[in-house]
């Protein structure tokens, strides 16, 4: 036997598989950038960052071109500065123009997204990350003043890969179609086709523009996945020059999204003299979406202004407030899937037409469960509800003033699980512990120490200690959507 194998033999199995895939991963290759011109590389391939042969100047445009040919990954490290993309051109794939493109798995690191700014002076969107980089991460930057034509996507970003963005700002980019229906004005910030996940960051005031435009801040496409986690999603804008409508001014996603912890706020869908415009904050068409311990806010549309769903939704420690729709669906705007809703809150939302659901229009064949929640002031009303047996409500307040609180269309029943405190008669509730007719007696909507702002129950309210005694939240304080309820 071979002398080699046979020492070979006596080394342990588990130190063999640590050498062989030590001998199997490349190290990383790192760039540093030191200059904030907009410059190629003098010879893309050598390994050495520089726009003269030994002048030692590494830009960003010639630090992405030497990654790019790197056979493992690459991490590009960038000081403060403003980085202004200057070289224009268009349909050129090997970053020397327009846009940097990104073909191999890189890692941008900046020193802050408030000092680390790259900005791409409306010459094209900065980064076109392509299939073949399959993981990119972008973090401590801000990225600015993308902008795309017509039969593109992607304003700020265009992503073909997994992209991890954290600690970033992306900021007034925007995409822009023809009159052409199809001239896909999708993503004014960030276009996916892959996973995108989003911490700790800010999207901002970014737009699409043109017929059938979707997705101002961010759109997500088939077969792709979003996470939102401690992050603003915040004045972003889908509009239209004539008669079609737009969708998602904050998000557009046709599959599944997850956002945690974060604020969806201010953000727009406009249309034209005579179309519709839905989902101001957010048009999800696919689905599943889960939201917790975020606010939806301040963000407008035609139907849906918070939020238009056609798959299954969960709802839990969340609140919708002062979203405003100009026909239906001040909250939310549902047609299809499950809504489940938990330990939530929905207040001053408001739909354009009486009884159109300023906190909830809901359309859908699937089942609305809510629970262990509060609706204060909604208009035009709390709920519209237009399915027979598909609602159930448990231990929740429903409470207006100057509305009704639910709109039976129909021959739509509200099945209660009892324990529910209902300002007037509109929602025909009949379960253990239900009250009707009655006033809550909420304070107003304010920080009251939970993960977002709710109403607390004032003393003397009929809501303390009146809920269920078995399902009740474990939390009982203030900090709870429904304080004392249990």
């Amino acid at each position: 036997m071979n002398q080699s194998f046979k020492k070979l033999l006596t080394v342990p199995i588990a130190v063999l598989i640590l050498l062989i895939s030590a001998s199997s991963v490349k190290a990383q290759t790192t760039f540093n950038v030191n200059s904030t011109i907009d410059a190629i590389d003098a010879n893309p391939g050598n390994s050495i960052c520089e726009i003269a042969s030994g002048n030692g100047i590494c830009t960003l445009r010639a630090a992405i071109q030497e990654a790019n040919t790197q056979s493992g990954s690459s991490l590009i490290l960038i000081p403060l500065g403003n980085y202004t993309l200057s070289i224009p051109g268009d349909n050129e794939n090997l970053a020397a123009s327009g846009d940097l493109d990104i073909s191999k798995p890189i890692t941008i690191t900046g020193e802050g997204s408030g000092v680390t700014v790259i900005d791409a002076n409306r010459i094209d969107r900065i980064f076109d990350i392509q299939s073949s980089s399959s993981n990119v991460a972008i973090n401590g930057v801000t990225i600015q003043r993308g902008n795309v034509g017509s039969g593109q996507r992607g304003g700020g970003v265009l992503a073909n890969a997994n992209l991890v963005i954290s600690n970033s700002i992306i900021q007034q980019n925007s995409v822009s179609g023809a009159e052409a229906y199809y001239s896909m004005p999708f993503g004014g910030g960030i276009s996916s086709s892959k996973a995108l996940t989003i911490i700790n960051s800010t999207v901002g005031y970014n737009s699409a523009s043109g017929q059938g435009s979707s997705g101002g801040g961010i759109y997500m496409d088939l077969n792709s996945s979003l996470i939102i986690q401690n992050s603003t999603i915040v004045g972003n804008s889908t509009t239209v020059d004539s008669h079609t409508g737009s969708d998602g001014g904050g998000i557009y996603s046709k599959a599944s999204v997850i956002i945690e912890q974060s604020t969806i706020t201010g953000n727009v869908s406009s249309h034209g003299s005579t179309a519709g415009s839905m989902g101001g904050g957010m048009y999800i068409s696919g689905g599943p979406l889960t939201i917790t311990e975020s606010t939806i806010k301040n963000n407008s549309s035609r139907n849906g202004a918070g939020l238009v769903i056609s798959g299954n939704v969960t709802i839990v420690k969340s609140t919708f407030y002062n979203n405003h729709a100009e026909v239906g669906g001040g909250g939310i705007q549902a047609g299809g899937g499950n809504l489940t809703i938990d330990n939530s809150t929905f207040s001053n939302n408001a739909a354009g037409l009486p009884n159109f659901g300023g906190g909830i229009g809901f359309y859908g064949d699937g089942q609305l469960l809510i629970t262990n929640s509060t609706f204060a002031e909604n208009r035009s009303n709390s709920l519209f509800l237009d399915r027979p047996n598909h609602v159930t409500i448990r231990n929740t307040i429903l409470s207006t003033t100057s509305y009704p609180n639910c709109y039976l269309a129909g021959s739509t029943q509200v099945v209660s699980q009892g324990y529910n405190l209902i300002s007037d008669n509109t929602c025909n509730l009949s379960g253990v512990g239900d009250r009707q007719g009655t006033t809550p007696l909420i304070g107003f909507f304010q920080d009251n120490g939970g993960p977002t702002f709710t109403h607390e129950l004032l003393t003397g309210s009929p809501a303390i200690d009146s809920g269920d005694p078995i399902n009740c939240p474990l939390n009982r304080s203030a900090r709870s959507h429904t304080p004392t309820r249990g």
